[in-house]
Protein backbone atom coordinates (compact mmCIF):
# COMPACT_ATOMS: atom_id res chain seq x y z
CA UNK A 1 0.00 0.00 0.00
CA UNK A 2 1.71 3.22 -0.74
CA UNK A 3 1.52 5.63 1.27
CA UNK A 4 0.93 9.39 -0.26
CA UNK A 5 2.14 11.34 3.23
CA UNK A 6 5.54 9.53 2.81
CA UNK A 7 8.44 11.70 0.40
CA UNK A 8 11.91 9.94 0.34
CA UNK A 9 14.91 11.48 -1.19
CA UNK A 10 18.39 12.00 -1.03
CA UNK A 11 19.49 15.77 -0.48
CA UNK A 12 22.30 18.18 0.41
CA UNK A 13 22.21 18.86 3.97
CA UNK A 14 23.61 22.37 3.78
CA UNK A 15 23.87 22.83 7.37
CA UNK A 16 27.29 21.02 7.44
CA UNK A 17 29.73 22.46 4.84
CA UNK A 18 32.70 21.09 5.49
CA UNK A 19 35.98 23.48 5.04
CA UNK A 20 36.44 22.06 1.51
CA UNK A 21 32.93 23.67 0.39
CA UNK A 22 31.33 19.88 0.56
CA UNK A 23 28.03 18.81 1.79
CA UNK A 24 27.45 15.72 3.15
CA UNK A 25 24.06 13.60 1.49
CA UNK A 26 21.66 12.70 3.56
CA UNK A 27 18.84 10.56 2.83
CA UNK A 28 15.76 12.62 3.82
CA UNK A 29 12.69 11.28 4.96
CA UNK A 30 8.94 13.19 5.47
CA UNK A 31 6.32 11.96 7.09
CA UNK A 32 3.25 13.75 8.77
CA UNK A 33 5.29 16.76 8.68
CA UNK A 34 8.14 15.28 10.78
CA UNK A 35 11.60 15.02 8.77
CA UNK A 36 14.50 13.38 9.21
CA UNK A 37 18.13 12.62 7.61
CA UNK A 38 20.05 10.01 7.88
CA UNK A 39 23.82 10.20 6.55
CA UNK A 40 24.67 7.76 3.94
CA UNK A 41 28.82 8.69 3.55
CA UNK A 42 28.50 10.85 0.45
CA UNK A 43 29.69 14.09 -0.03
CA UNK A 44 29.45 16.87 -2.72
CA UNK A 45 30.10 20.17 -3.24
CA UNK A 46 26.79 23.14 -4.36
CA UNK A 47 28.10 22.83 -8.25
CA UNK A 48 28.36 18.59 -8.17
CA UNK A 49 24.71 18.77 -6.85
CA UNK A 50 23.70 20.65 -9.59
CA UNK A 51 25.46 19.02 -12.04
CA UNK A 52 24.42 15.44 -10.90
CA UNK A 53 20.71 16.62 -11.46
CA UNK A 54 21.38 17.68 -14.71
CA UNK A 55 22.07 16.08 -18.03
CA UNK A 56 25.50 17.22 -17.96
CA UNK A 57 26.33 14.52 -15.48
CA UNK A 58 29.16 12.30 -17.02
CA UNK A 59 31.44 9.61 -15.47
CA UNK A 60 31.91 9.34 -11.60
CA UNK A 61 28.85 12.32 -11.16
CA UNK A 62 26.85 9.68 -13.49
CA UNK A 63 27.70 6.85 -11.20
CA UNK A 64 26.66 8.59 -8.41
CA UNK A 65 23.32 9.95 -9.99
CA UNK A 66 22.52 5.82 -10.72
CA UNK A 67 23.83 5.67 -6.75
CA UNK A 68 21.33 7.52 -5.64
CA UNK A 69 18.75 6.53 -7.11
CA UNK A 70 18.89 3.18 -5.88
CA UNK A 71 19.42 4.60 -2.27
CA UNK A 72 16.34 6.44 -2.87
CA UNK A 73 14.17 3.09 -4.40
CA UNK A 74 15.70 0.88 -1.58
CA UNK A 75 14.23 3.34 1.42
CA UNK A 76 10.95 3.53 -1.03
CA UNK A 77 10.59 -0.05 -1.44
CA UNK A 78 11.42 -0.69 2.61
CA UNK A 79 8.86 2.08 3.90
CA UNK A 80 6.10 1.16 1.91
CA UNK A 81 5.79 -2.33 3.86
CA UNK A 82 5.80 -0.30 7.23
CA UNK A 83 1.88 0.23 7.57
CA UNK A 84 1.14 2.43 9.60
CA UNK A 85 4.70 4.12 8.81
CA UNK A 86 7.39 4.32 11.68
CA UNK A 87 10.54 5.98 11.46
CA UNK A 88 11.80 3.22 14.32
CA UNK A 89 10.73 0.49 12.17
CA UNK A 90 12.35 1.92 9.17
CA UNK A 91 15.81 2.60 10.56
CA UNK A 92 15.85 -1.06 11.92
CA UNK A 93 14.65 -2.54 8.48
CA UNK A 94 17.00 -0.12 6.34
CA UNK A 95 20.08 -0.26 7.87
CA UNK A 96 19.88 -3.96 9.36
CA UNK A 97 19.78 -2.79 13.20
CA UNK A 98 21.82 -6.02 14.91
CA UNK A 99 19.35 -5.44 17.83
CA UNK A 100 16.55 -6.29 15.14
CA UNK A 101 18.16 -8.33 12.53
CA UNK A 102 14.74 -9.17 10.75
CA UNK A 103 11.93 -7.61 11.62
CA UNK A 104 9.29 -10.15 9.00
CA UNK A 105 10.36 -12.56 12.45
CA UNK A 106 10.50 -10.46 15.08
CA UNK A 107 6.88 -11.64 16.18
CA UNK A 108 7.82 -14.91 16.44
CA UNK A 109 10.93 -14.42 17.67
CA UNK A 110 9.61 -12.16 20.50
CA UNK A 111 7.03 -14.88 21.25
CA UNK A 112 9.48 -17.56 21.90
CA UNK A 113 11.83 -15.87 24.22
CA UNK A 114 8.84 -14.67 25.95
CA UNK A 115 7.65 -18.23 26.18
CA UNK A 116 11.48 -19.53 27.30
CA UNK A 117 10.88 -17.04 30.19
CA UNK A 118 7.72 -18.51 31.51
CA UNK A 119 9.49 -21.61 31.20
CA UNK A 120 12.39 -20.88 33.09
CA UNK A 121 9.68 -19.64 35.64
CA UNK A 122 8.20 -22.86 35.78
CA UNK A 123 5.18 -20.55 34.61
CA UNK A 124 4.00 -23.54 32.35
CA UNK A 125 0.53 -23.21 31.62
CA UNK A 126 0.92 -19.62 30.85
CA UNK A 127 3.82 -20.80 28.58
CA UNK A 128 1.20 -22.48 26.48
CA UNK A 129 -1.70 -20.12 26.47
CA UNK A 130 1.35 -17.63 24.75
CA UNK A 131 2.11 -20.67 22.52
CA UNK A 132 -1.81 -21.43 21.75
CA UNK A 133 -2.05 -17.71 21.15
CA UNK A 134 0.80 -17.39 18.72
CA UNK A 135 -0.94 -20.34 16.86
CA UNK A 136 -4.40 -19.09 16.42
CA UNK A 137 -2.91 -15.91 15.25
CA UNK A 138 -0.77 -17.46 12.56
CA UNK A 139 -3.71 -19.85 11.34
CA UNK A 140 -5.40 -16.82 10.71
CA UNK A 141 -2.80 -15.07 8.79
CA UNK A 142 0.04 -17.31 7.81
CA UNK A 143 3.46 -16.18 8.28
CA UNK A 144 2.58 -13.45 11.04
CA UNK A 145 5.05 -10.51 10.86
CA UNK A 146 4.41 -7.22 13.26
CA UNK A 147 3.23 -5.34 10.13
CA UNK A 148 0.40 -6.84 10.15
CA UNK A 149 -0.69 -5.99 13.95
CA UNK A 150 -2.93 -3.54 12.88
CA UNK A 151 -6.76 -2.69 14.80
CA UNK A 152 -8.33 -4.08 11.80
CA UNK A 153 -6.77 -7.33 11.82
CA UNK A 154 -7.47 -7.77 15.22
CA UNK A 155 -10.94 -7.10 14.64
CA UNK A 156 -11.05 -9.48 12.03
CA UNK A 157 -9.17 -11.81 14.14
CA UNK A 158 -11.90 -11.61 16.46
CA UNK A 159 -14.80 -12.36 13.90
CA UNK A 160 -12.93 -15.21 12.26
CA UNK A 161 -12.72 -17.00 15.83
CA UNK A 162 -16.43 -16.36 16.34
CA UNK A 163 -17.16 -17.72 13.66
CA UNK A 164 -15.53 -20.64 14.24
CA UNK A 165 -17.24 -20.86 17.25
CA UNK A 166 -14.71 -19.93 20.15
CA UNK A 167 -15.86 -17.92 23.13
CA UNK A 168 -15.28 -14.41 23.63
CA UNK A 169 -13.36 -15.65 26.58
CA UNK A 170 -10.75 -17.45 24.53
CA UNK A 171 -10.21 -14.40 21.95
CA UNK A 172 -9.86 -12.18 25.23
CA UNK A 173 -6.63 -14.85 26.51
CA UNK A 174 -5.07 -15.39 23.24
CA UNK A 175 -5.18 -11.08 22.61
CA UNK A 176 -3.87 -10.60 26.44
CA UNK A 177 -1.16 -12.52 25.13
CA UNK A 178 -0.68 -10.84 22.00
CA UNK A 179 -0.74 -7.02 23.64
CA UNK A 180 2.16 -8.27 26.26
CA UNK A 181 4.25 -9.24 23.25
CA UNK A 182 3.26 -5.85 21.58
CA UNK A 183 3.80 -4.23 24.89
CA UNK A 184 7.40 -5.47 25.25
CA UNK A 185 8.20 -4.50 21.45
CA UNK A 186 6.77 -0.86 22.03
CA UNK A 187 9.20 -0.47 25.36
CA UNK A 188 12.15 -1.95 23.43
CA UNK A 189 11.16 1.04 20.12
CA UNK A 190 10.79 -1.45 17.63
CA UNK A 191 7.18 -0.38 17.44
CA UNK A 192 5.68 3.21 18.14
CA UNK A 193 2.82 4.33 19.74
CA UNK A 194 1.03 4.99 16.93
CA UNK A 195 1.34 1.87 15.53
CA UNK A 196 0.17 0.16 19.28
CA UNK A 197 -3.51 -1.36 18.14
CA UNK A 198 -4.72 -1.66 21.43
CA UNK A 199 -6.45 0.51 23.74
CA UNK A 200 -9.22 3.22 23.97
CA UNK A 201 -10.18 4.14 20.32
CA UNK A 202 -8.75 1.37 19.11
CA UNK A 203 -8.98 -2.53 19.25
CA UNK A 204 -10.49 -3.47 22.65
CA UNK A 205 -10.17 -7.30 23.85
CA UNK A 206 -13.19 -8.72 24.45
CA UNK A 207 -14.38 -10.11 27.79
CA UNK A 208 -15.85 -13.21 28.38
CA UNK A 209 -19.52 -13.17 29.03
CA UNK A 210 -18.61 -13.25 33.02
CA UNK A 211 -21.25 -16.38 33.51
CA UNK A 212 -21.97 -17.18 37.59
CA UNK A 213 -20.31 -20.61 37.87
CA UNK A 214 -21.41 -21.25 41.34
CA UNK A 215 -23.81 -24.33 42.44
CA UNK A 216 -26.87 -23.88 44.75
CA UNK A 217 -26.70 -25.26 48.17
CA UNK A 218 -29.09 -27.99 47.37
CA UNK A 219 -26.85 -29.26 43.75
CA UNK A 220 -23.99 -28.90 46.40
CA UNK A 221 -25.89 -31.42 48.89
CA UNK A 222 -26.93 -33.86 46.04
CA UNK A 223 -23.38 -33.88 45.25
CA UNK A 224 -22.30 -34.51 48.57
CA UNK A 225 -24.68 -37.44 48.94
CA UNK A 226 -24.32 -39.02 45.49
CA UNK A 227 -23.82 -42.53 45.30
CA UNK A 228 -20.80 -43.50 43.07
CA UNK A 229 -22.00 -46.86 41.30
CA UNK A 230 -19.66 -49.56 41.18
CA UNK A 231 -18.23 -50.93 37.59
CA UNK A 232 -15.98 -50.11 35.43
CA UNK A 233 -15.17 -46.19 36.37
CA UNK A 234 -15.73 -46.54 39.96
CA UNK A 235 -11.97 -45.07 41.01
CA UNK A 236 -11.78 -41.92 38.84
CA UNK A 237 -15.59 -41.19 39.36
CA UNK A 238 -15.11 -41.22 43.07
CA UNK A 239 -11.55 -39.79 43.09
CA UNK A 240 -13.33 -36.94 41.41
CA UNK A 241 -15.86 -36.48 43.44
CA UNK A 242 -13.48 -36.66 46.57
CA UNK A 243 -11.01 -34.17 45.23
CA UNK A 244 -14.20 -31.31 44.28
CA UNK A 245 -15.31 -31.60 47.75
CA UNK A 246 -12.11 -30.83 48.84
CA UNK A 247 -11.58 -28.20 46.85
CA UNK A 248 -14.88 -26.83 47.68
CA UNK A 249 -14.32 -27.32 51.42
CA UNK A 250 -10.97 -26.34 51.60
CA UNK A 251 -11.51 -22.67 50.53
CA UNK A 252 -11.95 -23.24 46.99
CA UNK A 253 -8.43 -24.53 47.06
CA UNK A 254 -7.08 -24.40 42.90
CA UNK A 255 -6.36 -28.23 41.56
CA UNK A 256 -2.69 -26.90 40.97
CA UNK A 257 -2.45 -26.14 44.83
CA UNK A 258 -4.03 -29.50 45.87
CA UNK A 259 -1.60 -31.69 43.64
CA UNK A 260 1.65 -29.66 45.20
CA UNK A 261 0.18 -29.61 49.05
CA UNK A 262 2.81 -31.29 51.08
CA UNK A 263 3.09 -32.87 54.60
CA UNK A 264 5.00 -30.04 56.02
CA UNK A 265 2.41 -27.69 55.17
CA UNK A 266 0.24 -29.91 58.12
CA UNK A 267 -0.31 -29.62 61.46
CA UNK A 268 -2.66 -31.11 64.11
CA UNK A 269 -6.08 -29.10 62.91
CA UNK A 270 -5.24 -27.47 59.79
CA UNK A 271 -3.00 -27.37 56.71
CA UNK A 272 -1.70 -23.64 55.58
CA UNK A 273 0.10 -23.22 51.74
CA UNK A 274 0.70 -20.55 49.63
CA UNK A 275 -1.25 -20.67 46.16
CA UNK A 276 1.43 -21.22 43.20
CA UNK A 277 -0.39 -18.21 41.48
CA UNK A 278 0.14 -15.83 44.65
CA UNK A 279 4.49 -16.75 44.85
CA UNK A 280 4.72 -15.74 41.32
CA UNK A 281 2.58 -12.52 41.65
CA UNK A 282 3.33 -11.06 44.88
CA UNK A 283 6.90 -12.55 45.98
CA UNK A 284 7.39 -9.83 48.28
CA UNK A 285 4.47 -10.59 50.22
CA UNK A 286 2.79 -13.94 49.58
CA UNK A 287 -0.46 -14.43 51.81
CA UNK A 288 -0.72 -17.52 53.48
CA UNK A 289 -3.72 -19.59 53.27
CA UNK A 290 -5.18 -21.78 56.20
CA UNK A 291 -7.46 -24.51 56.37
CA UNK A 292 -8.96 -26.03 58.99
CA UNK A 293 -9.57 -29.66 58.73
CA UNK A 294 -12.39 -31.76 59.58
CA UNK A 295 -14.04 -34.97 58.94
CA UNK A 296 -14.64 -34.86 54.79
CA UNK A 297 -11.00 -33.24 54.94
CA UNK A 298 -9.36 -36.01 56.83
CA UNK A 299 -11.70 -38.89 55.28
CA UNK A 300 -10.63 -37.52 51.64
CA UNK A 301 -6.58 -37.35 52.63
CA UNK A 302 -6.91 -40.50 54.01
CA UNK A 303 -8.42 -42.04 51.11
CA UNK A 304 -5.76 -40.47 48.88
CA UNK A 305 -3.13 -39.43 50.27
CA UNK A 306 0.73 -41.27 50.61
CA UNK A 307 1.09 -43.39 53.41
CA UNK A 308 2.17 -40.07 56.59
CA UNK A 309 4.31 -42.52 58.20
CA UNK A 310 6.48 -43.38 55.09
CA UNK A 311 6.50 -40.26 53.67
CA UNK A 312 9.12 -36.95 54.11
CA UNK A 313 8.12 -33.93 55.02
CA UNK A 314 8.48 -32.59 51.91
CA UNK A 315 6.86 -35.12 50.08
CA UNK A 316 3.69 -34.35 48.16
CA UNK A 317 0.67 -35.49 49.76
CA UNK A 318 -1.53 -36.93 46.94
CA UNK A 319 -0.07 -38.85 44.42
CA UNK A 320 -0.66 -36.83 41.60
CA UNK A 321 2.78 -35.37 41.00
CA UNK A 322 6.44 -36.83 42.21
CA UNK A 323 9.12 -34.94 43.50
CA UNK A 324 11.07 -36.51 40.46
CA UNK A 325 8.82 -34.92 37.83
CA UNK A 326 10.51 -31.95 35.73
CA UNK A 327 8.11 -29.06 35.58
CA UNK A 328 6.80 -30.14 32.04
CA UNK A 329 5.54 -33.45 33.90
CA UNK A 330 4.29 -31.69 36.41
CA UNK A 331 2.30 -29.28 34.17
CA UNK A 332 1.31 -32.69 32.25
CA UNK A 333 -0.09 -34.60 35.16
CA UNK A 334 -1.65 -31.33 36.76
CA UNK A 335 -3.64 -30.79 33.54
CA UNK A 336 -4.39 -34.67 32.99
CA UNK A 337 -5.82 -34.54 36.63
CA UNK A 338 -8.17 -31.77 36.28
CA UNK A 339 -9.25 -32.70 33.26
CA UNK A 340 -10.07 -35.88 34.54
CA UNK A 341 -12.15 -34.49 37.33
CA UNK A 342 -13.93 -32.13 35.06
CA UNK A 343 -15.22 -35.20 32.65
CA UNK A 344 -16.03 -37.26 35.57
CA UNK A 345 -17.98 -34.47 37.47
CA UNK A 346 -20.06 -33.63 34.55
CA UNK A 347 -20.64 -36.87 34.03
CA UNK A 348 -22.16 -37.28 37.58
CA UNK A 349 -23.69 -33.62 37.32
CA UNK A 350 -25.57 -35.17 34.26
CA UNK A 351 -27.17 -38.12 36.46
CA UNK A 352 -28.21 -35.58 39.48
CA UNK A 353 -29.93 -33.79 36.54
CA UNK A 354 -27.82 -30.23 37.23
CA UNK A 355 -27.50 -28.43 33.88
CA UNK A 356 -24.75 -25.74 34.71
CA UNK A 357 -21.37 -27.38 34.28
CA UNK A 358 -19.29 -28.72 36.86
CA UNK A 359 -15.91 -28.24 37.15
CA UNK A 360 -13.43 -27.53 39.31
CA UNK A 361 -13.13 -23.49 38.76
CA UNK A 362 -17.46 -24.29 39.88
CA UNK A 363 -16.18 -25.82 42.82
CA UNK A 364 -13.89 -22.25 44.09
CA UNK A 365 -16.53 -20.30 42.82
CA UNK A 366 -19.29 -22.36 44.75
CA UNK A 367 -17.23 -22.20 47.98
CA UNK A 368 -17.14 -17.96 47.50
CA UNK A 369 -20.72 -17.74 46.66
CA UNK A 370 -22.24 -19.77 49.01
CA UNK A 371 -19.66 -19.07 52.33
CA UNK A 372 -20.73 -15.39 51.56
CA UNK A 373 -25.11 -15.82 51.09
CA UNK A 374 -25.25 -18.71 53.49
CA UNK A 375 -22.49 -18.25 55.77
CA UNK A 376 -23.48 -14.67 55.70
CA UNK A 377 -19.58 -14.38 55.98
CA UNK A 378 -18.13 -10.84 55.00
CA UNK A 379 -16.24 -10.86 51.47
CA UNK A 380 -12.65 -9.85 53.42
CA UNK A 381 -13.23 -13.10 55.09
CA UNK A 382 -14.00 -14.63 51.77
CA UNK A 383 -11.13 -12.87 49.98
CA UNK A 384 -8.77 -14.21 52.40
CA UNK A 385 -9.58 -17.82 51.98
CA UNK A 386 -9.14 -17.33 48.27
CA UNK A 387 -5.79 -15.66 48.89
CA UNK A 388 -6.98 -12.37 46.40
CA UNK A 389 -5.23 -9.74 46.97
CA UNK A 390 -8.35 -7.68 46.13
CA UNK A 391 -11.74 -7.51 46.93
CA UNK A 392 -12.85 -6.82 43.38
CA UNK A 393 -11.13 -9.84 42.38
CA UNK A 394 -13.38 -11.90 44.92
CA UNK A 395 -16.14 -9.62 43.83
CA UNK A 396 -15.62 -11.66 40.52
CA UNK A 397 -15.89 -15.22 41.69
CA UNK A 398 -19.51 -14.59 43.57
CA UNK A 399 -22.49 -15.64 42.02
CA UNK A 400 -24.70 -13.15 43.51
CA UNK A 401 -27.61 -13.96 45.64
CA UNK A 402 -30.32 -16.29 44.71
CA UNK A 403 -33.85 -14.98 43.58
CA UNK A 404 -35.19 -16.17 47.22
CA UNK A 405 -32.47 -14.65 48.88
CA UNK A 406 -33.14 -11.10 46.21
CA UNK A 407 -36.85 -11.56 47.21
CA UNK A 408 -36.49 -11.64 51.36
CA UNK A 409 -34.46 -8.50 51.08
CA UNK A 410 -36.69 -6.63 48.63
CA UNK A 411 -39.46 -6.64 51.56
CA UNK A 412 -37.35 -4.38 53.21
CA UNK A 413 -38.59 -2.18 51.18
CA UNK A 414 -41.47 -1.91 52.45
CA UNK A 415 -41.59 -2.90 56.02
CA UNK A 416 -42.89 0.53 56.52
Amino acid sequence: MKNTMLNIKVVPDKRRETVQGKYPLKLRLTYKRERKYYSIGKMVSEDEWQSLNSEKAKGKLRNLRNELTQIEVMAQETAVKIVPFSFILFERQYFQSPQVADLNTVLVDSYNEYIEGLIKNQQIKTAKSYSNSFKSLNAYKPNLTIFDITVEFLQQYEIWMLSNKKSRTTIGIYTRCLRTIMNVLKSESIITEQAYPFGRKKYMIPKGNNTKKALSIEQIKAIFNYEVPAGEHYYYQRRSKDFWIFSYLASGMNFNDIAKLKWENFDQSSFTFLRSKTIRTNKANPHPITVLLNEQLNRIIKSWSTDPNTSKKDDYVFNIIHKTDSQDQIATKIDQFIKVTNRWMNQIGKKLKIEAPITTYVARHSFATITITNGNAPIEFVSQCLGHASILTTQHYFAGFNTQKQAEYSKALLNF
